[in-house]
């Protein structure tokens, strides 16, 4: 996709979130289209909850390495391991979103 479609789709910030993982691929997707779709369908619930879940557990862990580490660590730990740090900020605000939750309406999410 042209920068300038990308544009037209996504804000900057998000253009350069984007741009950055797709840079850290280092294999092709190998993605496998459902045949039908009701199967597609199917497919895209899974992965929209699976997204979540991965996101909440992403957060999780980064809140917790963030609160271990001392200030200003943080952001040099996401730049060594090439975790752009927008992508962190929105796991993290997942988990506290979840965090905030009363107790009965916990996490489907098992960690």
């Amino acid at each position: 996709m042209r920068n300038q479609e990308l544009a037209e789709l996504v804000n900057d910030e998000s253009q350069d979130e984007v741009n950055h993982q797709i840079a850290q691929i280092d294999s092709p997707l190998n993605i496998v289209m459902p045949n039908t779709i009701e199967e597609c369908m199917d497919r895209v619930v899974h992965l929209a909850n699976r997204q979540f879940c991965d996101a909440a557990e992403m957060g999780f862990i980064l809140l917790q390495v963030k609160s271990e580490t001392e200030h200003g660590m943080f952001y040099s730990l996401l730049n060594e391991r090439k975790i752009h740090k927008r992508t962190a900020q929105r796991a993290m605000a997942v988990a506290k979103m979840l965090q905030a939750l009363p107790k009965r309406n916990a996490t489907p999410c098992r960690f």
